[in-house]
């Protein structure tokens, strides 16, 4: 409640929101107009490469410009020209004209791409320090229910409306989320960026690098928030050939899966801050992989649709580790430095995503999907080990207000 006093962090929440419907249901009507393309699974493949390719390919650009210029033009820029481009391709659909989605797609990925590596840095700005644990987990609870909101309603919005506009609808709330990001009060500090210009953009990025292996533990919490951004963004799609070709069963324990998944994580993220606080960051973030660890290792060497469930549900708590990690490295590293720092692990996180998406795609008659939640199993111990392994936990920084602060 005491987060919700904060003006700037409700716009900064209602935003995402907002932006989580509308992605929800331009991702379902997308994708149904990628798999009418090929006619195949194949088109649903390359939608996910449009999307993820750009933060991947551009990472380091957009990580320099996050740091660089005003983040909150960038959020409002970002949320903004999606939604335009989703509606321009809506009246380009309704004048019968010759569209293709792949290149909208590829105009949402580069957009999306900016968001994040300005958002979380945001949030160090607009926050105190203190409650960076409970802030975080509160945006990933409200992504969470608008994505299932957004999800769950595009089904009837198609049946209702028809997918054009179901389109049309997601490209108008990315714009009310871009109407949200202007009413924020944020003030950029542009002496800074004067200080800057006259360094290089590449310069400027390897020295981001050079300043995340140089701080001691500092590479750990990224490395683990990579490795919970691969899983928070893979296990769900493995959901569909599991539900289909293990348990043999149909749209309805689909459903039910997503829903019990999305149940654990609205939860987690709830209660693993207040873990956080009594056992500290290491310990319960490594508990929570490990325990992931086991839960996925039940679901690849069992066949039970109810212990399966259960597993979903205690996976889905955990992955709520991943607010806990963005709030460790929002804590440990300087504003100035922390849009690059984000995108640069971003990209490592899209390549992993984008590497499991496409097995599920091609190799997805060859390879047992059993065996992918085992190969997501070995991610979730990679991970836990990497925090116990961890020894020093990064100092934190003297001032974090060095790129913008709130009027």
């Amino acid at each position: 409640m005491r987060l919700f006093k904060n003006q700037s962090y409700v716009f900064f929440a209602l935003s995402g929101i907002a932006a989580t419907i509308g992605n929800g249901l331009v991702y379902i009507t997308t994708s149904w107009y990628a798999y009418e393309y090929f006619q195949s699974i194949s088109g649903v493949a390359l939608l996910m490469f449009c999307i993820w390719a750009p933060s991947i390919i551009f990472g380091p650009f957009f990580g320099v410009c996050a740091d660089r210029y005003n983040r909150k033009m960038i959020l409002v820029l970002s949320n903004v020209v999606r939604g335009v481009a989703i509606c321009l391709f809506v009246l380009l659909e309704l004048l019968n004209w010759h569209n293709n989605i792949f290149v909208l797609a590829i105009v949402l990925g580069v957009f999306v791409s900016f968001y994040m590596p300005a958002a979380i840095p945001m949030i160090t700005q607009i926050v105190k320090e203190e409650d960076l644990p409970k802030a975080n987990a509160t945006v990933d609870m409200l992504y969470e229910v608008g994505t299932i909101i957004g999800m769950g309603l595009s089904g009837v919005f198609i049946y209702a409306f028809g997918s054009v506009w179901t389109l049309f609808v997601g490209g108008i709330l990315f714009i009310v989320s871009g109407y949200f990001n202007v009413l924020m009060r944020y003030q950029h500090d542009k002496k800074e960026v004067l200080n800057r210009q006259s360094t290089s953009f590449i310069r400027e990025y390897i020295e981001s690098i050079k300043y995340i292996f140089n701080k001691k533990g500092l590479v750990s919490v990224y490395l683990v928030q990579t490795f919970v951004m691969v899983l928070l963004m893979t296990i769900p799609v493995l959901l569909v050939p599991y539900v289909n070709q293990v348990l043999h069963a149909n749209s309805r324990i689909f459903a039910l899966f997503e829903m019990v998944y999305s149940m654990g994580v609205f939860i987690g993220c709830f209660f693993t801050p207040m873990l956080c606080e009594k056992l500290r960051f290491r310990v319960t973030v490594a508990s929570l992989m490990f325990v992931m660890f086991l839960m996925l290792l039940l679901i690849a060497t069992n066949l039970s649709m109810v212990i399966s469930l259960i597993s979903y549900f205690v996976i889905g708590f955990c992955l709520s580790s991943w607010a806990l990690s963005i709030a460790q490295a929002q804590i440990h590293t300087d504003v100035a430095s922390q849009g690059r720092a984000q995108s640069t692990f971003n990209s490592l996180s899209g390549i992993g995503i984008l590497i499991l998406y496409l097995l599920v795609t091609f190799e997805g008659k060859t390879l047992h999907t059993q065996a992918l939640y085992f190969a997501e199993a070995i991610i979730a111990l990679v991970g836990s080990l990497i925090v116990i392994l961890a020894t020093t936990e990064p100092q934190k920084v003297a001032e974090h207000s060095a790129g913008g602060r709130l009027k």
